[in-house]
Order: C-alpha cells, then sequence, then structure tokens
C-alpha cells in the first residue's frame, strides 16, 4: 500500500503542521521517491525480488528534485553525500528496506549508493 501525500496530511492536526513545519517537505520526498525511482524485478541471490529500486536511482531522483527545488534547503550546499545520508535516514525510519530478506532482519544497515544494491518500499507503513 502506497502512502499519498493527501492520506498522509489528513492524519496529522493543525497545530501539528505549525510544530513541525518541515513534516511537509519530509511527507513530499517520500512521495517524489515512491512516484519517480525506477521499480523493477530484480533478480537478487538466487532470488527474484518485485518492485526494487536501486540504492543509486533513489539518490538521482532526490538530487534531481532539490537540484530544481533550491529554496527547499536554502542554506546548504546540497550535494549527493547529503542525498545519501537523507536516504540513510529513510532507511533508518523504515521508509523502505533492504530487498533481500537476509539484510532486511539486520539491526543496522547502512544505505549504499549502488545501482546494484536493491531496496524496497514498506508496503506496511509503520515506518517512524
Amino acid at each position: 500500500m502506497k502512502i499519498t501525500r493527501e492520506s498522509a496530511l489528513q492524519n496529522q492536526d493543525m497545530n501539528q503542521n505549525r510544530r513541525f513545519p518541515f513534516t511537509k517537505v519530509w511527507i513530499d520526498l517520500i512521495t517524489l521517491l515512491q512516484d519517480k525511482v525506477t521499480m523493477k524485478r530484480r533478480y537478487i541471490v538466487r532470488s527474484s525480488a518485485d518492485s526494487v529500486f536501486s540504492g543509486a536511482n533513489a539518490v538521482d531522483v532526490l538530487l534531481r528534485h532539490v537540484r530544481t527545488s533550491p529554496d527547499l534547503f536554502p542554506n546548504q550546499n546540497f550535494g549527493r553525500s547529503n542525498c545519501v545520508r537523507l536516504c540513510q535516514r529513510f532507511l533508518d525510519l523504515r521508509v523502505f528496506l533492504p530487498a533481500s530478506s537476509k539484510e532486511a532482519s539486520q539491526l543496522k544497515i547502512s544505505f549504499c549508493d549502488s545501482k546494484f544494491t536493491f531496496y524496497r518500499f514498506n508496503e506496511e507503513n509503520d515506518f517512524i
């Protein structure tokens, strides 16, 4: 099940929006990733995984968006390393998970900016 911007914003209280102004930005970035990353079937260690995307593709999508929207992070020179850190944060909060079940069971997983490392969105939407 895909989180939509509308459903996420409906779940928020108006006070919460005032107290946490970057919540909208956060939800917009998650929605952007869900809409723009290239989802494919990939073969991972003798098995296939449907609807996964590469780490490099996620970073490319975020970087392209940040460069076309410079007002998003106005006080920073937001480069590829910052996008990798943002993806690591999404991974820590379980917005997306590693595609392989072996890696998903680990407690601390490092995001890898690689076209050979695959992730899938958390379909339960139980991210933190």
